[in-house]
């Protein structure tokens, strides 16, 4: 089932409306679903508590803002006509499955999910290569928590083995990097009683219930994590030693990093790692869509909606678009940055 959420509050009829629109046409002629789908660009997010539905919410809002004075044939005038709507997902790897099913047009994910759904390699190896899909740009750093109750015994990454600690659902990226990390430091999956959930958060819920740790990629602050944490509920465990070292020589789209003290009340600087969250597309879209797309994004005016939206917004820099970028290029995004001069 395909869950669509709104991307703000002028757009928020139009979110629900999209919702109603796939749901009344799941049995109509593929012919008059794609008819009335043409109204909606959908942009694959993340869980609402995580940091791809904000940033994914503020970017739809972005696309359908055009301002009286522009020339535009039909508003919006970027997508050709069509309202963008934000969706939430189970992460990385439902949203590439999505694109690749057509039910997205565009999507966030971990740099090394798209890479490895394009390739047809790691979890998407029975599937085989997915040319469908096509880089836009590198947006910001996703750093792994590990939280886990702050009265428990976890205190390094071994310690979970013998722990209830959910991984997140089966189709987010977070279970992707933590199979990463689980293999670096040679704990299978079941040397631990592994729960298959995303932690949310809710104002009734404020510790970790049943379990001893949960694992999350994002980026920080994670609203569900700062809940948490402000309720003295957790502590962050560092992501440093062997392991860690082990996972960064063997997969490139892994690199070091803090999680700085103040990110979380209560929680010190604390090490980790990071993977790169990179907005993609489908391959099939027109180039001037994406050539527009492109172009709103990287707007001063698009870039100041994220900075005030978002902590992480912050980090969303047209100076390392292109970071990390191991996909090919859509066309539409590559005449752009050929047009600013970032690539020739």
């Amino acid at each position: 089932m395909i869950r669509f959420a709104a991307s703000g509050r002028r757009s928020f009829l139009t979110g629900i409306a999209g919702s109603v629109a796939v749901a009344v046409l799941d049995g109509a002629p593929a012919g008059l679903a794609y008819e009335a789908d043409r109204r909606f660009f959908r942009l694959g997010t993340g869980g609402i508590a995580g940091t791809y539905f904000p940033i994914g919410s503020i970017i739809c809002d972005a696309l359908n803002d055009d301002p009286p004075g522009t020339s535009c044939a039909e508003p919006p005038c970027n997508l050709g006509g069509r309202h963008a709507v934000a969706q939430l997902s189970n992460g990385s790897v439902s949203n590439f499955e999505a694109i690749r099913a057509g039910f997205n047009d565009a999507a966030l994910m971990q740099a090394d999910v798209l890479y490895t759904g394009w390739k047809g390699t790691g979890s998407f190896t029975a599937k085989g290569p997915y040319d469908g899909v096509r880089l836009v740009a590198n947006l910001f750093p996703e750093s792994f928590h590990l939280a886990v109750r702050r009265d428990g015994d976890i205190r390094t990454f071994r310690d979970i083995v013998g722990h209830r600690v959910a991984l997140d659902e089966p189709n987010s990226g977070t279970i992707v990097l933590a199979r990463v990390l689980l293999a670096a430091y040679g704990i299978k999956e079941s040397d631990l009683r592994a729960e298959y959930r995303k932690w949310e958060g809710a104002d009734a819920r404020v510790d970790l219930g049943p379990l001893d740790g949960v694992m999350q990629v994002s980026g920080d602050p994670v609203a569900s994590i700062s809940l948490l944490a402000a309720h003295n509920a957790i502590r962050l465990v560092p992501i440093a030693g062997p392991g860690a070292d082990a996972a960064l020589l063997d997969y490139p789209f892994i690199t070091a990093a803090v999680i700085t003290e103040g990110t979380y009340p209560g929680i010190p600087e604390t090490p980790t790692i990071h993977v790169q969250a990179q907005l993609a597309v489908a391959t099939s879209l027109p180039d001037d869509h994406v050539y527009n797309l492109t172009r709103r994004l990287w707007s001063e005016k698009t870039l100041a909606q994220l900075r005030l939206g978002h902590p992480r917004g912050a980090s969303i820099a047209l100076a390392t678009a292109l970071t990390g970028a191991a996909v090919p290029l859509h066309p539409g995004a590559q005449r752009y940055y050929q047009e600013i001069g970032l690539i020739r």
